[in-house]
This record gives C-alpha cells, sequence and structure tokens, in this order.
C-alpha cells in the first residue's frame, strides 16, 4: 500500500482525483465570476498536487488535496447518513470514498516522511507566517490551518513551488473580492468586503501575498 501514491500509478491516481474534482467539486450552475471564484483556487490547489506527485513527494500531494479540498467532506458524509438526508447521490459517495482513500494513503506514507525543508528559504517562511495570521483573522483558526498547514507541510518536505502555490490558492481570488466592493454587477461576496476598513486591511495584506508570491513563482519553477 505504501506504493500505491508512487510512480506512474501514483501520477496517474493523482491526475484521476485532479479531474474529478475540478469536474465534480465545482459548481458550474452559477454566474461566471462566482465559478471563477470557485475554481481558481482548486485549480492551483490540484496542479501543487500533481507537481508533487511527479516529484515523488506523495504526502505532499496527499495532504493538499485532503484538506484544501476534501476536508469537510467527512462530517457533511455521516452527517447525511445520520440524517437520512436526500441529498446522498453518487457525487457525495465518491466524495466520502476520495476522503478514506487520502486519509489511508496519509497515515500509510507517514513512515516514509523526510524532512527536507528549505532552512535558507526565510522569504517563504515569512509569508506561510504572514498568511497563517491573514488567514486566521479574516476566516477563522479553523481555515487558518487548513489553508496554511497543506503548504507547511510542503515546505518542510522541501517543496517549495508546491507551497508556494498552495499559498497563492488562498489569495488568487482576492483581486476579485476587492472589484466586487466597487462595482455592483460582480457578486463575488467575500463577507469583509462588504465595508471598507476591512477591504483595506484584508484586501491590502491579500494582494501583498498574491502580488510577492506570483514575483517569487519563476524562482520555484526552476526546481
Amino acid at each position: 500500500m505504501n506504493n500505491v501514491f508512487k510512480g506512474t500509478i501514483g501520477v496517474a491516481i493523482t491526475l484521476i482525483i485532479a479531474v474529478y474534482t475540478l469536474i465534480f467539486r465545482i459548481n458550474y450552475s452559477r454566474d461566471i465570476i462566482q465559478i471563477i471564484v470557485d475554481i481558481l483556487p482548486v485549480v492551483l490547489i490540484v496542479i501543487s498536487a500533481i507537481l508533487a506527485q511527479i516529484r515523488n513527494k506523495s504526502i505532499v500531494a496527499g495532504v493538499a488535496l485532503l484538506f484544501a479540498v476534501y476536508s469537510n467532506v467527512g462530517s457533511a458524509f455521516v452527517s447525511a447518513v445520520l440524517n437520512n438526508s436526500s441529498s446522498i447521490g453518487v457525487t457525495m459517495i465518491l466524495d466520502f470514498i476520495i476522503f478514506l482513500f487520502l486519509i489511508v494513503y496519509i497515515f500509510v506514507n507517514a513512515s516514509n516522511f523526510k524532512a527536507t525543508a528549505l532552512k535558507s528559504d526565510k522569504g517563504l517562511v515569512t509569508s506561510m507566517a504572514i498568511a497563517f495570521l491573514y488567514f486566521y483573522f479574516r476566516d477563522g483558526f479553523g481555515n487558518a490551518i487548513v489553508t496554511v498547514l497543506p503548504a507547511l507541510i510542503a515546505f518542510i518536505a522541501g517543496s517549495g513551488l508546491a507551497a508556494l502555490l498552495l499559498l497563492l490558492a488562498g489569495v488568487i481570488n482576492v483581486p476579485i473580492f476587492v472589484l466586487s466592493y466597487f462595482f455592483d454587477g460582480i457578486n463575488a461576496v467575500a463577507g469583509w468586503n462588504q465595508k471598507i476598513l476591512p477591504l483595506v486591511v484584508y484586501g491590502g495584506v491579500g494582494l501583498y501575498l498574491l502580488i510577492t508570491g506570483l514575483l517569487a513563482l519563476p524562482k520555484y519553477l526552476k526546481e
């Protein structure tokens, strides 16, 4: 089982989960702005997982997909079963199977995890610290953990590119949220963008993380 996510088979499984995620975990029935808001972070997350898997950093791929995409699937499925909900369908069952598979995969491969952190990369460490505080104050402790923990694990595993992409996934939509304050036609309401002070603080810090991350991206693409 510890070889499930290694080599060509591992990449194939990750690709299948990634394609399924992009097709079935996005609500394409909403307006185009909401679809963009939903799909951009997921695209970055699945790319980070695929790149990590190609580099044989299997646990990074699993953690990225589990925490950043499927973290709420388990509780939603159990709640639906206990309440005999009619919302249980093929997609929810498949989501739950993927959820369980990723948990098993992470535990099985935990013993093979090697800490090879980029010790000299103070910039990425600083960005993760700022990002954690940013998400903590903006979205709460739970969301901060779910967003930053996969990036931290990727960093510890020595995958700076995956860590950066996972951090960018959390702020990639900030420009849309900022614009939605000024243009009524953009209905991507983030909650904090309805008042000017939260907009300046959260929008400003979010744009800072996004811009600095994009500027650093070429460096990590050379990994």
